[in-house]
């Protein structure tokens, strides 16, 4: 299909890898609902090559698309890949959330231990990823969506490829509150880094003004240092992970 609809241009010609992730149908349907944005789409699943869940085909409506058998044949002349793949299986995944909770704390896949389980799966995989698109699409432009969505696009910019970290949550969270009083409400913020660090700037409300004190938004050097330290020894252990296969 990438062949077939070249003569879009300059429009992107976008490969998908992972479809089991929970803001794919979301996308799916918004691309739909845009409308020819663009030169083809391409999904691929590791875990089921060729195979599609029905439920993204029912968000896709009638948005065209392919679906790849191995990983070479999704990246073939793709001019962006996004990257969604879920490292591990179910029974890691468990792991993941069970683990946390045993100890207290929250079962996020972006922090903590759940966070730190799932790099030292996610790393390996996102940098096989990476060695691909440089085989097979050397031009594209890597999005790395996978969580934790920090610490793997700081693994890929390490290793000298070039990755951008998606992080839409807090832009949800701002259109969220934004839509409980249309027009009344404003909230101003950012992100920060690689992905996964936002913000909140300033709050409008019906009249009344809020802006964060000035200086609230720097990390005192200290801490810096020990984030910094604590991110490469995190990093070190990752080495030993076991390398998950993306298929091709």
């Amino acid at each position: 299909m990438f062949a077939d609809r070249a003569d879009r241009g300059s429009a992107p010609r976008l490969a998908i890898v992972g479809t089991r992730d929970p803001r794919l149908p979301t996308l799916l349907s918004d691309l739909q609902r845009a409308g020819p944005t663009l030169a083809g789409l391409r999904l691929f699943e590791p875990s089921t090559p060729g195979a599609i869940d029905e439920g993204l085909r029912a968000a896709a409506g009638t948005l065209p698309f392919e679906v790849a058998t191995d990983l070479p044949s999704a990246l073939r002349d793709a001019t962006v890949v996004l990257h969604l793949a879920d490292a591990g299986t179910l029974a890691s995944r468990r792991l993941d959330t069970r683990l946390p909770l045993e100890l207290g704390l929250p079962a996020h896949p972006a922090f903590g231990p759940a966070g730190l389980l799932r790099a030292c799966r996610a790393i390996p995989q996102a940098l096989e990823l990476a060695e691909a698109v440089a085989t097979h699409a050397p031009h594209a432009v890597l999005l790395q969506g996978a969580d934790p969505i920090g610490l793997v696009t700081q693994a890929l910019h390490d290793a000298g490829r070039r990755a951008f970290g998606l992080a839409p949550e807090p832009f949800a969270s701002r259109a969220l509150f934004e839509s409980l009083a249309p027009g009344a409400v404003t909230l101003r913020g950012g992100l920060l880094g690689v992905g996964g660090v936002a913000w909140l700037e300033g709050l409008d409300c019906m009249g009344a003004h809020w802006e964060a004190p000035a200086g609230t938004l720097e990390m005192p050097a200290e801490l810096d240092g020990e984030r910094r330290a604590r991110r490469d020894g995190e990093r070190q252990r990752c080495k030993a992970g076991k390398r998950v296969k993306l298929g091709g």
